[in-house]
């Protein structure tokens, strides 16, 4: 005897060819009934044998679409109502919505191949896509996930691609970006802002050609525009620095192929995984020495290497041949670009060119940055590809925001049992960056249905990211920074009970009101206490210390060893005047502008700048970075240095008297990085607790991080470290959520 069944699904069910894909399942099962887009996922009912419908729910399971994610499956079984065929009807709107949204998505091989096919209708169209891939998140307004409701509602289709988007059987089934050149988006070239538009093949040719000649292309991608130019052509990569301001920040690089990138690289399996992914993040490889100019990544030992991530990536390529620069196309601070007037407006004075096409982009979208560390994907930068899927937990949280911080902000929400993670947004120091944040914090409760019953964020009151909060009229509840960090991977992780959490970054405000950032916390379900934290060292001159890690470097040596060694290393290392010397030890002498910190991010800097490898940085964490990458294949047999209680004291006495000895610089940074993992060991076999959480920006450090989870795993303990939210800040709203919702305290 028949059976009806009626399966309520959440999840990423929309946009993921899903409809197509149960018709066909059912039809092969001969089972009746209907389908249909909601928004809260989609609703499925069936009646057929008992058997049929059992087997109907495992291939469910195990056959979907490679992109659907189930996160609630509801049934409910009834006797049959004589149900005639299988239907895909018309999607309903109203209620609450719980459905997921996926991100943009890179091309499909089925795609791929009607790009390069000259005998099809799509050949050389920048804008194919199909129920597998292409733009999402960056062009919906809103759920159910129709054309109606997406940016793609303004163009008609025509004929042709009607009749595969009512096509059950075509993989374009309702896919809703869906166009083809006869009723699509087109692309348009500009030489300079009010020039005469060259549009389609002619407006390419003239893009492609200008980036061969050595200029810079600013052209529109899926989530911004992008600005680029030839990798190997060292005058173009001058003018792109100089216009940037960008003196050695690296470039990332965009390929052709997979070949490309091992020509420059070497790539794990993993690695390769990652870059072929249709998230297709920017991963950081390790890069083969004098492949590319040395400007791209200057005293860079990796390169951040991206395959394309659409069909117009495809074409550019394919034409070009050759790596090119492929960087954020926005002024220094400013967001990114994603319409022709904020491109003309911040990219005049950089761009030669611009190529530019008509669909819309309702969301700035980043591309992402991934790594490799411990054969695991390592997200630095959570953005195209990423955002905005949820995390799934395993209880039913209110619906709650975390705020993020004002660096590498980030916004959480959570409904139910998800927890919504935004693209980066970047950080809030100029004007532009401020109003983006409070857009896409309007944004996103309406997206995903969300009305906050909490706000949670820094404690830290000058930050921007509670001001902007404020003026939206909401009342925020603020958690201590470090202490949100722990909780951000304690989130990510799905880690219960005892944990001891290692939080090393930059700054953050700590209870005390000092400057934090080499910390030890015991973390619980329901609380944690901060166990302690670094020696504190004065950062002379406040803020502009991180700027200028020689600043650091001094007040170390003043402090661990005296004025006089301090003077004369600054003199005889930096040739900094007696006046200069003087004022520098007036401020460590006195604490004159010059607050305290536990930071182990400006510890690095100092270090770093002791060694004589960075005195000025252009951008956050260079210096530390340039002390990682000083180690040499033979790091893991240097020895370490006496940190015992977290006090650098005898640690800087012993690094200067290697320095006065001729010892490499290699092996002091060795010693350096082994003694901070030691130190890390020592303290979890102390305290007895198994699981060991380490989070923050310096847990960026690959070899900290890979010596740390090996040594860690030799005395029995478990490491837990960030894979699908980054270390740094972009984790920080997560962290801030979750310890609202459960009202975690410190003890």
């Amino acid at each position: 005897m028949n059976q009806r069944l009626k399966i309520e699904l959440s999840g990423v069910v929309q946009g993921v060819g899903f409809r197509p894909f149960v018709a066909r399942l059912a039809e092969n099962l001969s089972l009746c009934g209907e389908i249909q887009n909601n928004p809260q996922g989609v609703e499925i009912v069936l009646e057929g044998s008992p058997s049929s419908l059992y087997t109907f729910k495992e291939r469910l399971e195990s056959e979907k679409p490679a992109q659907a994610k189930f996160y609630n499956w509801h049934e409910t079984h009834s006797k049959a109502l004589g149900l005639k065929g299988f239907t895909i009807s018309e999607s309903v709107e109203g209620g609450e919505t719980t459905a997921a949204i996926l991100p943009d998505l890179a091309p499909c091989p089925e795609c791929l191949e009607e790009l390069t096919d000259p005998n099809n209708r799509r050949f050389g169209y920048p804008f194919l896509n199909c129920t597998h891939c292409g733009p999402r998140y960056s062009i919906i307004k809103k759920l159910p996930y129709d054309r109606d409701n997406t940016v793609m509602s303004g163009f008609r289709l025509c004929s042709e691609c009607e009749d595969e988007y009512q096509n059950p059987k075509d993989r374009r089934y309702h896919a809703q970006p869906t166009a083809c050149p006869a009723c699509g988006p087109t692309l348009n070239y500009f030489k300079v802002k009010g020039s005469m538009a060259m549009k389609g093949a002619s407006g390419f040719k003239a893009a492609t050609d200008l980036i061969e000649s050595g200029g810079i292309l600013a052209w529109k991608g899926v989530g911004g525009y992008l600005l680029s130019c030839r990798a190997d052509d060292e005058q173009a990569l001058k003018n792109l620095r100089t216009a940037k301001s960008r003196k050695s920040k690296p470039f990332a690089l965009l390929v052709k192929n997979i070949e490309m990138a091992l020509e420059l690289c070497e790539v794990s399996e993993t690695e390769m995984e990652a870059l072929c992914s249709v998230e297709n993040p920017i991963v950081i490889l390790k890069a083969k020495k004098d492949k590319v100019d040395g400007l791209v990544a200057p005293d860079n030992p990796y390169l951040g290497i991206m395959l394309p991530s659409s069909p117009l990536h495809h074409m550019i390529m394919a034409e070009i041949n050759y790596p090119i620069v492929a960087t954020s196309a926005n002024s220094a601070g400013e967001p990114l670009s994603i319409t022709e007037d904020e491109a003309f407006e911040q990219l005049s004075g950089i761009a030669d060119g611009f190529l530019t096409h008509n669909r819309p982009i309702l969301r700035r979208i980043d591309d992402s940055i991934a790594q490799v560390v411990n054969e695991d994907l390592q997200i630095l930068r959570r953005a195209r590809g990423y955002a905005p899927l949820p995390i799934l937990v395993n209880e039913k949280l209110p619906n709650a925001i975390g705020l993020g911080g004002d660096l590498k902000s980030t916004l959480a929400l959570s409904r139910g049992n998800l927890v919504f993670l935004s693209q980066h947004l970047g950080d809030l120091d100029e004007q532009r960056a401020q109003e983006s944040f409070s857009a896409h914090l309007i944004d996103l409760q309406e997206l995903l249905d969300i009305n906050p019953v909490q706000i949670f964020g820094d404690q830290h009151p000058r930050y921007r990211s509670l001001k902007i909060a404020e003026d939206l009229g909401l009342e925020v509840e603020n958690f201590q920074h470090h202490a949100a960090h722990a909780y951000g991977l304690r989130a990510e992780s799905g880690t219960r009970g005892k944990a001891l959490a290692f939080v090393w970054d930059g700054t953050g405000l700590g209870k005390d009101k000092q400057i934090w950032g080499g910390e030890v916390f015991q973390t619980e379900d329901h609380n944690y206490q901060h166990v302690k934290g670094l020696k504190p060292f004065r950062l002379l001159g406040g803020e502009v210390a991180a700027k200028e890690p020689l600043r650091i470097a001094f007040a170390l040596l003043h402090s661990a060893i005296g004025a006089e060694v301090a003077t004369s290393w600054a003199k005889s290392q930096l040739h900094l005047s007696e006046f200069e010397t003087s004022f520098l030890s007036s401020m460590a002498q006195t604490g004159l502008n010059s607050p305290e910190c536990t930071s182990m991010g400006r510890l690095f800097d100092g270090i770093s700048a002791l060694l004589g490898l960075n005195y000025y940085v252009e951008y956050e964490g260079q210096a530390a970075m340039m002390l990682e990458w000083a180690l040499d294949e033979q790091a893991e047999q240097a020895d370490i240095y006496t940190f015992e209680d977290w006090d650098w004291s005898t640690m800087i006495k012993e690094i200067w008297t290697e320095l006065q000895a001729g010892v490499p610089k290699e092996k002091i940074a060795a010693s350096f990085h082994n003694s901070l993992v030691a130190a890390i060991v020592a303290q979890a076999t102390e305290l007895g607790i198994n699981q060991i959480l380490m989070t923050g920006g310096c847990f960026q450090n690959r070899y900290l991080t890979t010596l740390c989870n090996k040594e860690l795993k030799k005395v029995g303990l478990e490491p837990i470290f960030h894979k699908i939210t980054p270390p740094n800040d972009g984790s920080l709203g997560l962290g801030q959520l979750w310890m609202g919702v459960h009202n975690i305290k410190e003890v």
